[in-house]
């Protein structure tokens, strides 16, 4: 459940910047979208009402002209009483328009049709009183007359029952969108992939942070933290009249790391740096060498000879080592801005020690690792601290890293009366680079 609970929070921590408002054109394209759909469902409720209209005007259509056929087939024929029932249809090949003499079959040959000016044929005046009822004498004479009817003749006889198709009672609903204007919901789907390339991008960076290289400088402030020993009534306390008083002086380092990530959360740092830490003490003796006169610390009165014990003046103690600082570091939260905690330990090797006196009557004097240096070769201290760093690039990074150093053990040989245990205080600037 834990794990479960976990894996929500990261995802809501993934996701909290990825929250955007969508442009006004997508609100648009949406709501097209949804009266297109609503248009898409009236027509097919109006396909279904046209079908049904269509097969009822249909239906009417066929029942009309079924009714007109059989209505004319009724038509009583006063020829039937006299002769044989004439054939209504012209045996002879259909030809356009009316039909022509030489369609039409007369009893009489000398009688000619009668025919208007427009060249149509007339009835006759026997016809109408043969339709009327009313006998006729020609009616036998033109007994073996057939009546023909063309094609045309009974189309445009039925012409008048025609009913023109249903209109589309509905139009297609048609969007005018401007040129070259994209579709809105296609522009929603490309922020949205956007969007998720770059959390898939972020996640990425944030993984391929394997190895990285920085270099930076720090400065702050030094405490030697000089513990002084039991008076005693020995010769050498009676040789120091005045007991060593240092101040906090000031540090500086310069250095190069190298990083690498063990895991999501966790890296380990190691590098080499330069230290320079200074003090000022009060010291009351001088170290003779072929009549001159020396600086020397009080500190030193039980390791050095030729000691002469003089006014007190001040001293300016110069200490410079070599450290190889290696760390393990804790990632709070990753990304453009990452933030360390940092811990370790780094092992200082003496350079050398520079005691540079204020007064100009007595020469400086230069401590080196040896025999007779009171300094320990090496020693080890403690370092912690953060690390605040902004990603500029794909391959750079700039931090900021305050930190403490606390001595783990006196940088005095333990043949030393005094201790001294030094803390600094201070705040590095790096530079990154990323191997990808």
């Amino acid at each position: 459940m834990s794990e479960n609970k976990k894996f929500e929070k990261e995802l809501q921590e993934a996701f909290r910047d990825a929250e955007f408002e969508p442009d006004g054109r997508v609100w648009t394209g949406i709501e097209l979208e949804l009266e297109k759909a609503a248009a898409q469902r009236a027509r097919k409720q109006l396909k279904v009402f046209q079908w049904l209209a269509a097969a009822s005007l249909a239906l009417a259509v066929g029942i009309t002209g079924i009714y007109v056929l059989s209505d004319k087939q009724s038509i009583p024929d006063a020829r039937e009483t006299t002769q044989p029932q004439a054939s209504l249809i012209d045996e002879s090949p259909p030809v356009s328009g009316l039909a022509d003499d030489k369609h039409v079959k007369h009893s009489n040959p000398s009688e000619k049709p009668n025919r208007g000016s427009d060249g149509m044929k007339r009835p006759r005046a026997t016809d109408t009183r043969s339709f009327a009822g009313i006998p006729d004498v020609d009616t036998e004479k033109t007994s073996d007359r057939k009546e023909t009817l063309s094609i045309r003749d009974r189309k445009t006889s039925l012409s008048i029952y025609e009913v023109p198709k249903p209109a589309a009672l509905v139009k297609s609903l048609k969007i005018d969108l401007p040129e070259n204007s994209p579709d809105p919901g296609q522009v929603l789907l490309a922020k949205l992939a956007d969007e998720e390339r770059k959390l898939q991008q972020k996640e990425k960076k944030s993984v391929k942070e394997k190895w990285w290289t920085s270099v930076g400088f720090g400065a702050g402030t030094f405490n030697p933290n000089v513990s002084s020993p039991q008076p005693s009534f020995s010769m050498n306390s009676v040789r120091m009249p005045v007991p060593s008083q240092p101040s906090s002086g000031l540090a500086y380092s310069v250095g190069a790391q190298v990083g690498y990530r063990l895991a999501k959360r966790w890296v380990i740092q190691g590098g080499l740096a330069y230290l320079n830490q200074q003090a000022s003490y009060a010291s009351s003796i001088v170290m003779m060498e072929t009549s001159t006169a020396h600086a020397s610390l009080n500190e030193f009165v039980d390791h050095q000879e030729n000691l002469i014990v003089t006014a007190p003046y001040e001293v300016t103690a110069s200490l410079q080592y070599m450290s190889v600082p290696v760390q393990a570091g804790f990632v709070v939260f990753d990304g453009s801005l990452a933030l360390l905690i940092n811990g370790g330990v780094a092992t200082d090797f003496f350079v050398q020690s520079v005691l540079t006196p204020e007064f100009s009557g007595y020469n400086r004097t230069v401590i080196t690792p040896g025999m007779t240096s009171p300094y320990r070769p090496v020693y080890f201290s403690g370092v912690a601290g953060t690390e605040l760093s902004y990603r500029f690039g794909e391959k750079y990074r700039i931090a900021l890293a305050p930190g403490v150093r606390y001595a783990l053990q006196s940088v005095y040989k333990s043949d030393m009366n005094n201790e001294v245990l030094p803390i600094t205080y201070d705040v590095s600037f790096r530079f990154r680079y990323l191997f990808r």
